[in-house]
């Protein structure tokens, strides 16, 4: 990381695009796991959106380890809700490459 002129145009740290997409969903990937269905819910739904809208990549998602297993665990919690999406998920990620 090198040091020079960020977004806002003062200097400082810039990171790589792919220290911000991995960063930007960081919180949510440990939420997915979280024992509260609502905030599990919430949390796909915004990892989907910044996937759809191409704020974050497919490419750097699919090193996240703990994103992988949070998504398979999605279905140990009864009933679980949004099956579709997260199996939509897991299948951009299949299609990306291999997993950790």
């Amino acid at each position: 990381m090198d040091d020079g002129i960020n977004a806002n145009g003062k200097r400082g740290k810039i990171l790589s695009p792919a220290a911000n997409c991995s960063f930007a969903v960081q919180p949510f990937i440990k939420k997915l796991g979280h024992e509260v269905e609502e905030i599990r819910v919430r949390a796909l739904k915004n990892i989907l959106f910044k996937l759809d809208h191409k704020l974050v990549c497919a490419v750097d998602l699919v090193h996240e380890k703990q994103l992988l297993i949070n998504l398979l665990k999605w279905f140990n919690f009864s009933n679980p809700p949004l099956k579709s999406e997260v199996l939509r998920l897991l299948q951009i990620l299949s299609k990306v490459g291999s997993f950790i």
